[in-house]
């Protein structure tokens, strides 16, 4: 029971930290310096960051974003964690 519950806790930890990741931040400030928080719409999201940048920053980070979704939900249910 204890393992389990370290490990259930570990994942939730590090999907936390996976999420709040900022994604399109690191990609706008990385090609135009500019801090998309104080920018377009101030929305750290994939629409802002294919505003401000192009249609390539834009889909490069709604993948991501969609890559970090997906990972969060399949390394614990790869590690056999039961769903809650």
């Amino acid at each position: 029971m204890i393992p389990e519950l370290i490990t259930v806790i570990s994942m939730a930890l590090a999907a936390y930290v996976l999420g709040s990741v900022p994604t399109a931040y690191i990609v706008v400030r990385a090609v135009n310096g500019e801090d998309i928080r104080d920018v377009g719409s101030h929305n750290v999201g994939a629409l802002n960051a294919y505003r401000r940048v192009g249609a390539w920053a834009g889909l490069t980070v709604l993948l991501v974003d969609a890559a970090k979704g997906v990972l969060a939900v399949t390394v614990p249910r790869l590690l056999g964690i039961d769903d809650w």
